[in-house]
């Protein structure tokens, strides 16, 4: 199976905060498709979760290093950001009542399934907003903050 991961599913990969323990233990079971801009977020959450002391500096660098090891062995297959997917995006929003990222987080994993239609796909997402527009648009989703073990 798929997971299509949005920023706030995957930085629980990098500190704990609920439904961190059971994505750590589920994620290697998974391909895992991400926008090109999760990165940029993961990294956002990680500093903010530094600048807040939630992380020492330590963990902080800790985490941004194992992320950006992930991406370079290819771990996640990145989609990056196209014209197509911005279009996409800016289709959602009358819809859904989404964050730009959010809505661009969406429209990847949309156009993902154009381009691989056959392959099982589950949306994760820990915002419940995200997560009702992708039910929306047909997609199977799981978030992993309900899941507490």
């Amino acid at each position: 199976m798929i997971w299509f991961c949005d920023a706030s599913a995957l930085v629980k990969r990098y500190v704990q905060e609920a439904g961190s323990r059971w994505f750590r233990r589920e994620v290697d079971r998974h391909a895992i498709v991400i926008a090109q801009i999760t990165v940029v977020e993961v990294h956002a959450a990680l500093a903010a979760n530094y600048r807040t002391r939630a992380l020492s500096l330590f963990s902080f660098y800790q985490a941004r290093n194992k992320l950006a090891d992930h991406v370079w062995r290819n771990l996640y297959q990145v989609c990056p950001l196209t014209e197509s997917i911005v279009t996409l995006a800016m289709s959602l929003l009358p819809r859904h009542p989404l964050r730009a990222y959010d809505a661009v987080q969406l429209a990847t994993a949309l156009d993902f399934l154009k381009i691989s239609p056959t392959k099982p796909l589950h949306f994760l997402t820990a915002d419940e907003q995200l997560e009702r527009a992708a039910l929306g648009e047909g997609l199977k989703t799981d978030n992993p903050n309900r899941h507490r073990r």
